[in-house]
């Protein structure tokens, strides 16, 4: 496999990975955030403590596929920097 392949399916698997974390820390915090609302825990079959944990790891999983995907698309970023730069330099 090339390294341009090897990029752009590492990209394609940090991507899925940031979404599969944030659906995971959205769903559990608003789990923690009701955690007081018996209605939802009849929805919803997750105990508070676990609701906690998987939080918590979810959280550490996305910020490392974040900080992994920053740097992938490090070249992206920074011409989205340059052009924000120079559009509020021309007002």
């Amino acid at each position: 496999m090339d390294s341009h392949r090897l990029h752009h399916a590492v990209r394609r698997v940090v991507s899925l990975i940031l979404l599969a974390t944030f659906i995971i820390v959205a769903v559990t915090g608003v789990i923690l955030l009701f955690k007081s609302s018996i209605a939802l825990y009849r929805l919803v079959p997750v105990k508070g403590l676990l609701a906690a944990k998987l939080h918590e790891y979810a959280a550490f999983v996305m910020t490392g596929a974040g900080i992994i995907h920053a740097y992938l698309n490090r070249h992206s970023i920074k011409s989205y920097v340059k052009a924000l730069i120079l559009t509020t330099e021309q007002r």
